[in-house]
């Protein structure tokens, strides 16, 4: 986890430390080189260079130490092992007074096709006893040879395995006895040339934002650099293929820190996309060097992969003058629940992880809620760079692959970011197959957007719904916009929406309601019920309705708040709201989907405290019954109270004085120009024998010629074929 930097037109990044070990001179073995594993290599005094021969591989290598530098070079093959690595027996080194190691090396020299070199750097000590394992990268600079740094903190390192065919240790090497170190190279095809011309154990750490400013910029054009950049995900990728694991996660996520760092600090790239990638580097060395226990590197890698493909796809090029088309992926995602591990919210992040028409059930790298079951999960993806959206492409599959076809509603947030709502453009059925994608088309296009909202369900089957990746499309201007129309009111969006809101308009023109919701210097919060929740009433309530404007107006009214309040507007718990009805009841906003956010969770086996993440609170937090100070709370709940961590999301509910339920909000913050809708899945029937309603503060409209008929049942849309 390092980030490799150009200091020689920098400050020093590094105070002068009290503390300070050269690794490089303490080295005390004579040269031993690898025939035992079927390798040719050369060696030196100190350093044994290893070799892929014994599998196959057909990789070279060579390791020489002058009084100036320590180098390390051949030509690696991944058709076999795909490794090489040098040794050095440090004798009986303690470490444990250092904050990391400092290497100072040389750049490697760019090219559009190439891109930054991941190395591990491995620690032994203790017969038997498994390594510590962490990893750096060297830059690409326009002439070889460069000096620059590099720097792995001791929060970097991550358990290695003993030997090459088993993960058991009876011990892990301990920093105050390290006996050995070695450097090593896997799974990146083609010629390597490593310059190390210091290496030290130091006290005093080298900070990440100091890190990312010393950077050596990409001094080429914007295309270089958007080749360069897709080079560094293409051998990202490929780090793991032939040997999966959080030691080639690291060495992944190391080299894409570096990369992106890169061309952040290059002049030749457009500013959002240049801001992005250097807030990308920086995050994700400060996530994986978290002190007290870090996200596993898979999961902060998939961040940081997308976060660079999000730059790619929101142009690296500067936009000329007018506007042009732009497709991208998501950067940011929050989900209402999560399955964790390799099935986390990030897995929806960046392009997708599997080909279409790849149905990948089981497989890693999409997002799947935490149970299998017939429930409704939102899924929320923010985008880089605002577009008048006119197409949404979600790739789904499923496990099993034929409950595919799961998404029932596509949302965008429109009107600005801080008085825009939530806008849906497609709900209905989905007959989409595993593996392939969702189109819904947008005509005319959106207002300027950078959110997606996502529900999804896949009813009876009881299955895991995945989403790969979602890609936003639409028209951007390089210029400022202009300004995007106000939303319609409350009737007006409604009648916007005649998918979901017909029987609701329909209703509001019968009773008269119209024009009192469409009163000037007036706002409402509308609770306002589906067209499936009004086909949901009872024939008998149907022509109560239909018989006279005082029952219909008291059902209506029944749903209207005299303001405007949002689902952040309410505090967890109950709320006590009065309808315009003049009915009590209770919006209850609960915490909803799991602890995401950091804290601590309890071990009670253990008596100890851990670092809480996504990943050990799906997988650690819940396998506990009670958490120290909050018995009887759930072990999520703990980790989130304990440790200052956070939910996914909020549920709100709409629930009588008594705490009855009497309808669940399925999508909150509709934003209307006079005040907000939240939509709900059952319309709020005035409780039996109530006795009727005190005169209405909203102006009477003048009653209808004659008494209304129900409106017709909105039409089902069929599916696709």
């Amino acid at each position: 986890n390092l980030l490799a930097t150009h200091t020689h037109t920098h400050a020093p990044l590094l105070c002068s430390s009290a503390v300070s070990i050269d690794l490089l001179a303490a080295g005390q073995s004579d040269v031993t080189v690898d025939g035992v594993m079927g390798g040719g290599s050369t060696g030196t005094a100190l350093w044994t260079t290893s070799l892929d021969g014994v599998m196959g591989g057909q990789s070279t290598g060579a390791t020489t130490q002058t009084a100036d530098a320590l180098t390390f070079e051949g030509y690696l093959s991944t058709q076999g092992g795909g490794f090489a690595y040098t040794t050095v027996s440090l004798g009986d080194v303690d470490l444990s007074g250092t904050v990391g190691i400092r290497i100072g090396l040389s750049s490697l020299a760019f090219s559009s096709s190439s891109a930054p070199l991941a190395f591990e750097v491995a620690l032994t000590g203790g017969s038997g006893c498994c390594g510590l394992s962490a990893n750096f990268a060297v830059p690409a600079t326009e002439s070889a040879g460069e000096a620059a740094v590099a720097y792995i903190s001791n929060n970097d390192w991550i358990r290695k395995r003993a030997v090459w065919y088993s993960s058991y240790c009876g011990c892990v090497t301990d920093l105050r006895q390290v006996t050995k170190m070695s450097i090593g190279l896997y799974n990146q095809e083609g010629a390597y040339s490593l310059r190390i011309s210091s290496m030290e154990a130091v006290d005093a750490a080298l900070s990440t934002a100091s890190l990312l400013a010393a950077a050596p910029p990409l001094e080429s054009g914007a295309s270089q650099a958007e080749a360069f950049l897709r080079a560094a995900i293409d051998r990202a990728n490929s780090l793991g293929t032939k040997s999966p694991g959080e030691q080639m996660e690291a060495a992944a996520a190391a080299l894409l820190e570096t990369a992106a760092a890169q061309a952040g600090n290059s002049d030749a790239v457009a500013a959002p996309a240049r801001a992005l990638l250097a807030d990308a580097a920086i995050s994700s060395m400060q996530a994986r060097r978290r002190a007290g226990g870090s996200p596993p590197a898979q999961q902060t890698g998939r961040t940081l992969e997308a976060r660079v493909a999000a730059a790619l796809a929101s142009g690296i090029v500067p936009l000329p003058e007018g506007c042009g088309s732009l497709g991208q992926y998501a950067i940011e995602v929050a989900a209402t629940s999560e399955y964790g591990g390799s099935w986390a919210a990030e897995g929806a992040l960046g392009p997708p992880s599997h080909d279409e028409g790849e149905c990948a059930t089981q497989k890693p790298g999409s997002w799947a809620p935490g149970p299998r079951d017939a429930g409704s999960y939102q899924l929320t993806l923010t985008y880089l760079t605002a577009v008048r959206a006119t197409e949404v492409r979600v790739r789904e599959h499923a496990n099993p692959s034929t409950a595919a076809g799961f998404l029932r509603r596509v949302e965008v947030w429109a009107g600005g970011e801080a008085a825009g709502g939530w806008q849906s453009v497609w709900e209905g059925e989905d007959a989409t197959a595993c593996g392939y994608d969702k189109v819904v088309l947008l005509s005319p296009p959106t207002a300027l957007t950078r959110r997606v909202r996502l529900t999804t369900s896949t009813g009876p089957h009881h299955a895991w719904e995945y989403i790969d990746a979602v890609r936003l499309s639409g028209s951007v201007c390089a210029e400022a916009p202009p300004p995007s129309p106000a939303p319609p009111d409350i009737v007006g969006t409604a009648a916007g929406q005649p998918a979901t809101f017909s029987s609701l308009a329909t209703y509001l023109s019968a009773a008269g309601l119209v024009a009192a919701l469409q009163a000037e210097g007036q706002s409402f919060t509308v609770f306002a019920p589906t067209n499936g929740a009004f086909a949901q009433l009872p024939p008998s309530t149907v022509a109560s309705l239909a018989g006279g404007t005082e029952l219909l107006s008291q059902v209506l009214l029944g749903h209207v708040i005299a303001s405007e309040v949002t689902s952040d507007d309410l505090s967890f718990g109950d709320t006590a709201i009065t309808t315009l009805s003049g009915r009590s009841l209770i919006a209850r906003k609960e915490h909803a989907g799991a602890c995401v956010s950091d804290g601590e969770w309890y071990n009670p086996w253990q008596g100890s405290h851990f670092f809480c993440s996504a990943f050990t609170t799906q997988h650690h937090c819940d396998s506990f019954g009670s958490m120290e100070g909050h018995e009887g709370r759930t072990a999520s709940q703990a980790c989130c109270t304990c440790g200052g961590g956070s939910y996914a999301g909020a549920a709100v509910t709409v629930r009588d004085s008594a705490g009855g339920l009497l309808a669940t909000v399925t999508t909150a913050d509709v934003r209307a120009s006079n005040g907000v809708i939240h939509v709900i899945d059952t319309v709020l029937e005035p409780p039996p024998g109530s006795s009727p309603p005190p005169p209405s503060p909203l102006p009477a409209p003048p009653p209808p010629s004659a008494p209304p008929s129900p409106p017709p049942p909105s039409p089902t849309p069929s599916p696709p074929p």
